[in-house]
Protein backbone atom coordinates (compact mmCIF):
# COMPACT_ATOMS: atom_id res chain seq x y z
CA UNK A 1 0.00 0.00 0.00
CA UNK A 2 1.08 3.37 -0.07
CA UNK A 3 2.09 5.46 2.73
CA UNK A 4 1.74 9.00 1.60
CA UNK A 5 -1.70 8.57 2.88
CA UNK A 6 -0.53 7.67 6.38
CA UNK A 7 1.79 10.01 7.38
CA UNK A 8 3.77 13.14 6.79
CA UNK A 9 -0.38 15.16 7.23
CA UNK A 10 1.30 13.51 11.33
CA UNK A 11 3.45 16.73 12.48
CA UNK A 12 -0.36 17.98 13.72
CA UNK A 13 0.83 16.86 16.91
CA UNK A 14 0.92 20.11 18.62
CA UNK A 15 -1.87 21.09 21.43
CA UNK A 16 -4.08 21.10 24.42
CA UNK A 17 -6.24 23.16 27.08
CA UNK A 18 -7.86 26.50 27.12
CA UNK A 19 -4.55 28.02 29.44
CA UNK A 20 -1.58 29.91 29.14
CA UNK A 21 1.58 27.75 28.33
CA UNK A 22 4.33 27.77 30.48
CA UNK A 23 7.93 28.06 30.53
CA UNK A 24 9.69 27.64 26.50
CA UNK A 25 13.15 26.21 27.50
CA UNK A 26 14.22 24.36 30.27
CA UNK A 27 17.77 25.10 30.09
CA UNK A 28 18.73 22.43 32.96
CA UNK A 29 17.74 18.71 32.37
CA UNK A 30 14.75 18.04 34.90
CA UNK A 31 15.25 14.77 37.48
CA UNK A 32 12.98 11.90 35.93
CA UNK A 33 10.65 12.05 38.36
CA UNK A 34 9.92 15.60 38.61
CA UNK A 35 9.35 15.26 34.75
CA UNK A 36 7.02 12.37 35.16
CA UNK A 37 5.09 14.89 37.44
CA UNK A 38 4.64 16.77 34.42
CA UNK A 39 3.24 13.95 32.36
CA UNK A 40 -0.38 15.34 32.09
CA UNK A 41 -2.20 16.02 28.86
CA UNK A 42 -2.59 19.69 29.97
CA UNK A 43 0.94 19.69 30.46
CA UNK A 44 2.13 18.44 27.35
CA UNK A 45 -0.77 20.27 24.80
CA UNK A 46 -1.24 23.53 26.61
CA UNK A 47 -3.56 25.57 24.58
CA UNK A 48 -4.66 28.81 24.04
CA UNK A 49 -6.18 31.06 21.40
CA UNK A 50 -3.48 32.39 19.72
CA UNK A 51 -0.67 30.51 20.77
CA UNK A 52 1.32 29.33 17.24
CA UNK A 53 4.51 26.59 16.66
CA UNK A 54 6.70 27.52 13.68
CA UNK A 55 9.14 24.45 12.58
CA UNK A 56 11.99 23.76 10.21
CA UNK A 57 11.83 20.51 8.14
CA UNK A 58 14.44 17.90 6.73
CA UNK A 59 13.68 15.90 4.13
CA UNK A 60 15.48 12.95 3.10
CA UNK A 61 15.05 10.14 0.44
CA UNK A 62 16.69 6.45 0.52
CA UNK A 63 20.04 6.72 1.44
CA UNK A 64 19.92 10.29 -0.31
CA UNK A 65 21.50 13.52 1.05
CA UNK A 66 19.00 15.77 3.61
CA UNK A 67 16.90 18.65 1.85
CA UNK A 68 16.08 21.71 3.83
CA UNK A 69 12.18 21.47 3.37
CA UNK A 70 9.04 24.58 3.79
CA UNK A 71 8.68 25.61 7.71
CA UNK A 72 5.67 24.49 9.13
CA UNK A 73 3.10 26.66 11.16
CA UNK A 74 0.15 25.90 13.38
CA UNK A 75 -1.76 28.50 15.78
CA UNK A 76 -4.93 28.32 17.76
CA UNK A 77 -7.30 29.69 16.78
CA UNK A 78 -10.70 28.55 18.86
CA UNK A 79 -10.33 27.06 22.40
CA UNK A 80 -13.40 26.31 24.42
CA UNK A 81 -13.81 23.88 27.75
CA UNK A 82 -17.18 21.64 27.78
CA UNK A 83 -18.71 18.27 29.51
CA UNK A 84 -16.51 15.78 26.99
CA UNK A 85 -13.52 18.36 27.67
CA UNK A 86 -11.37 20.91 26.11
CA UNK A 87 -12.33 21.33 22.95
CA UNK A 88 -9.73 23.62 19.80
CA UNK A 89 -8.86 24.14 16.25
CA UNK A 90 -5.59 24.45 15.26
CA UNK A 91 -5.08 26.02 11.80
CA UNK A 92 -1.85 24.74 9.77
CA UNK A 93 0.06 26.13 7.24
CA UNK A 94 3.43 24.64 5.06
CA UNK A 95 5.34 27.89 3.45
CA UNK A 96 2.59 29.97 2.34
CA UNK A 97 0.22 27.16 1.64
CA UNK A 98 -3.03 26.52 4.14
CA UNK A 99 -3.95 23.14 5.03
CA UNK A 100 -6.88 21.45 6.50
CA UNK A 101 -7.22 22.46 10.08
CA UNK A 102 -7.22 19.99 12.35
CA UNK A 103 -9.29 19.57 15.87
CA UNK A 104 -8.38 18.62 19.17
CA UNK A 105 -10.17 17.15 21.82
CA UNK A 106 -8.17 17.07 25.35
CA UNK A 107 -9.59 15.33 28.63
CA UNK A 108 -7.94 14.39 31.78
CA UNK A 109 -6.87 11.11 29.83
CA UNK A 110 -6.26 11.57 26.44
CA UNK A 111 -5.42 14.07 23.33
CA UNK A 112 -7.02 13.15 20.02
CA UNK A 113 -7.17 14.61 16.74
CA UNK A 114 -8.78 14.51 13.61
CA UNK A 115 -9.93 16.93 10.43
CA UNK A 116 -11.73 19.54 11.44
CA UNK A 117 -15.05 19.21 9.65
CA UNK A 118 -14.48 15.42 8.54
CA UNK A 119 -14.92 13.15 11.38
CA UNK A 120 -15.89 10.52 9.04
CA UNK A 121 -12.40 10.28 8.21
CA UNK A 122 -11.44 9.29 11.71
CA UNK A 123 -9.27 10.48 14.99
CA UNK A 124 -5.96 9.12 16.51
CA UNK A 125 -5.30 8.72 20.10
CA UNK A 126 -1.74 10.57 20.41
CA UNK A 127 -1.48 10.66 23.79
CA UNK A 128 -3.08 8.31 26.78
CA UNK A 129 -2.64 8.56 30.07
CA UNK A 130 -1.15 7.57 32.74
CA UNK A 131 2.41 7.32 30.36
CA UNK A 132 3.42 3.78 31.07
CA UNK A 133 6.03 2.06 28.69
CA UNK A 134 4.50 -1.30 29.15
CA UNK A 135 1.34 -0.31 28.17
CA UNK A 136 0.89 0.77 24.30
CA UNK A 137 -2.74 1.43 23.04
CA UNK A 138 -4.15 1.75 19.03
CA UNK A 139 -3.45 4.19 16.43
CA UNK A 140 -5.24 4.48 12.91
CA UNK A 141 -6.59 1.67 11.22
CA UNK A 142 -5.81 0.89 7.40
CA UNK A 143 -7.43 -1.93 5.06
CA UNK A 144 -3.39 -3.22 4.82
CA UNK A 145 -2.17 -1.47 7.79
CA UNK A 146 -1.97 -0.69 11.74
CA UNK A 147 -1.06 1.76 14.22
CA UNK A 148 0.30 1.22 18.02
CA UNK A 149 1.65 4.09 20.19
CA UNK A 150 4.01 3.74 22.58
CA UNK A 151 5.71 5.68 25.52
CA UNK A 152 9.97 5.34 24.69
CA UNK A 153 10.62 7.08 28.00
CA UNK A 154 12.20 10.87 28.72
CA UNK A 155 14.63 12.68 27.15
CA UNK A 156 17.27 16.05 26.59
CA UNK A 157 16.26 17.24 23.24
CA UNK A 158 17.48 20.43 21.45
CA UNK A 159 16.09 21.95 19.12
CA UNK A 160 16.32 25.72 17.26
CA UNK A 161 14.17 26.78 19.89
CA UNK A 162 16.34 25.75 22.43
CA UNK A 163 16.47 22.74 25.04
CA UNK A 164 13.60 20.88 26.37
CA UNK A 165 13.76 18.23 28.86
CA UNK A 166 10.67 15.93 26.77
CA UNK A 167 8.42 12.89 26.61
CA UNK A 168 9.42 10.48 23.88
CA UNK A 169 6.97 8.76 21.86
CA UNK A 170 6.92 5.83 18.95
CA UNK A 171 4.21 4.92 16.46
CA UNK A 172 4.36 1.58 14.77
CA UNK A 173 2.85 0.79 11.55
CA UNK A 174 2.44 -2.83 10.57
CA UNK A 175 1.69 -3.52 7.43
CA UNK A 176 -0.05 -6.73 5.82
CA UNK A 177 3.06 -7.87 4.14
CA UNK A 178 4.49 -7.19 7.90
CA UNK A 179 7.38 -4.58 7.57
CA UNK A 180 6.83 -1.63 9.24
CA UNK A 181 7.46 2.06 9.58
CA UNK A 182 8.08 4.14 12.69
CA UNK A 183 7.19 7.39 13.89
CA UNK A 184 9.33 9.30 16.83
CA UNK A 185 7.55 12.76 18.49
CA UNK A 186 8.84 14.13 21.64
CA UNK A 187 6.76 16.71 23.52
CA UNK A 188 7.93 18.67 25.79
CA UNK A 189 5.90 20.09 29.05
CA UNK A 190 3.89 23.82 28.39
CA UNK A 191 4.79 23.90 24.93
CA UNK A 192 3.66 20.62 23.18
CA UNK A 193 5.56 18.91 20.36
CA UNK A 194 9.17 20.03 20.00
CA UNK A 195 10.33 17.34 17.67
CA UNK A 196 8.89 14.74 15.06
CA UNK A 197 10.85 12.05 12.57
CA UNK A 198 8.40 10.82 10.22
CA UNK A 199 9.87 7.75 8.32
CA UNK A 200 7.79 5.72 5.52
CA UNK A 201 7.88 3.17 2.84
CA UNK A 202 5.89 5.22 -0.06
CA UNK A 203 5.06 3.45 -3.39
CA UNK A 204 5.39 6.05 -6.00
CA UNK A 205 4.34 3.79 -8.66
CA UNK A 206 7.90 2.46 -9.52
CA UNK A 207 8.62 0.10 -5.83
CA UNK A 208 8.69 1.18 -2.19
CA UNK A 209 10.93 4.11 -1.97
CA UNK A 210 12.15 5.04 1.74
CA UNK A 211 11.13 8.84 2.53
CA UNK A 212 11.49 10.33 6.18
CA UNK A 213 11.25 14.21 7.54
CA UNK A 214 12.36 16.00 10.62
CA UNK A 215 10.23 18.31 11.90
CA UNK A 216 12.01 20.62 14.95
CA UNK A 217 10.53 23.67 16.44
CA UNK A 218 12.05 26.74 15.62
CA UNK A 219 9.72 29.70 17.44
CA UNK A 220 6.73 29.13 20.00
CA UNK A 221 4.91 32.26 20.35
CA UNK A 222 1.93 33.03 22.46
CA UNK A 223 -0.24 36.35 22.21
CA UNK A 224 2.83 37.41 19.89
CA UNK A 225 5.37 36.99 22.38
CA UNK A 226 8.39 33.88 22.34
Amino acid sequence: MTGRKLAFGLTVLLISGCSAPATLVLKRPAASSSLRALSTAESLYPLSVGIEWRYQTVSRTGDGNERPGEDHRFRISECAGGPEGTSAVMERWYGDRPFPATAILRTGESVVLSRQGHPEQGSITILKFPLRSAQPWPGRTWSQAKEMISFVGTESIEVPAGVFESYHLEHDITYANETQDKLHYWYAPGVGMIKAIEGLHVDLGQGSVYQEVKTELKRFEKNGEQ
